[in-house]
């Protein structure tokens, strides 16, 4: 009696060892494929499916600071965000105290 072709990665295997196996060893080894096997041909997920992403890309805000597009709105976390211009978390450029403060100054 022969093994199909799809059981010859565990025949080598079994063959190579050293020393040989013992018998219920062997009978383990082919059951643990053949069950692989049946395992891979009952898939239900078709061998054409394809899995697209794609990554979050930057926004610009009107504030000139780039966050991303999930965090463009008034919703953003703001430990997340970090300032342009101060390099502090927590707030945007367009929400910066020291940058508010010297546009006052130079205004006035």
């Amino acid at each position: 009696m022969r093994l199909r072709s799809d059981f010859e990665a565990v025949r080598s295997q079994l063959l190579n060892r050293d020393p040989l196996t013992s018998f219920d060893d062997v009978i383990r080894s082919v059951i643990a494929e053949e069950t692989r096997l049946n395992t891979l041909s009952l898939r239900l997920i078709p061998t054409d499916t394809v899995l697209a992403v794609t990554s979050p890309r930057s926004t610009r805000v009107s504030s000139g600071s780039s966050v991303p597009p999930a965090t463009a709105s008034s919703t953003y976390s703001r430990s997340s965000v970090i300032c342009h211009y101060c390099k502090r978390p927590g707030h945007m450029k367009n929400q910066c105290l020291k940058l508010q403060q010297r546009q006052q100054q130079q205004s006035s």
